[in-house]
């Protein structure tokens, strides 16, 4: 189980590094392809409860560490403070932990895929809240119809590689001799 805790901590990694590297897509309202999410949840499915809240810290550091401003301007750098993706990611692993036994038992990757394009919705519209928020404490946030195509796409488009990142880390569990599977009750 160690030798898979460090592959999906490295698929995580990689994940940060070619969502980095892909352009946002412009058919798409600027949405980006993201694997990072997909990783994230198939870790806080695959560990038990302990595990996947340590994976949601782990995440949540490097999340905020991939998307850290460099920005001269103290306004923006006040409003992005790393450290409130910790608190999200581990709202969201308690959550997606919930469905562990129909994910791994059943096979249910489609749940999987359901979930990753749920956290990336509820993600990048709570960061869009919490900015907007932090901007403009005295008038409610617009969510403006550019915005919200944006959200809807990157998480539509999460939700379609999912499958992908499914059964690649499935297969990497395989390969690393560490099948969560067999340990789970029910079984």
């Amino acid at each position: 189980m160690i030798i898979f805790s460090f592959a999906t901590i490295i698929a995580l990694l990689i994940a940060a590094g070619v969502g980095l590297m892909l352009p946002p897509l412009d058919f798409a309202s600027g949405a980006r392809l993201l694997l990072f999410h997909a990783v994230f949840v198939y870790g806080a499915v695959v560990f038990r409860f302990g595990g996947a809240m340590t994976f949601a810290a782990l995440s949540g550091v490097i999340w905020d560490l991939v998307n850290l401003p460099i920005l001269d301007d103290p306004q923006s750098t006040e409003l992005l403070r790393p450290g409130w993706s910790v608190i999200f990611f581990g709202c969201m692993a308690a959550v997606v932990n919930g469905l562990r036994v129909h994910v791994l038992i059943e096979g249910r990757w489609d749940l999987h895929a359901l979930a990753t394009g749920a956290v990336i919705l509820f993600h990048f519209t709570a960061e869009f809240l919490y900015i907007t928020l932090l901007r403009s404490s005295s008038t409610p946030p617009e969510l403006s119809f550019t915005v919200a195509s944006k959200i809807g796409a990157t998480a539509l488009f999460a939700l379609l590689t999912a499958p992908l990142v499914y059964f690649s880390l499935s297969g990497v569990e395989s390969l690393c001799g560490s099948p969560v599977r067999e340990r789970l009750p029910f079984h």
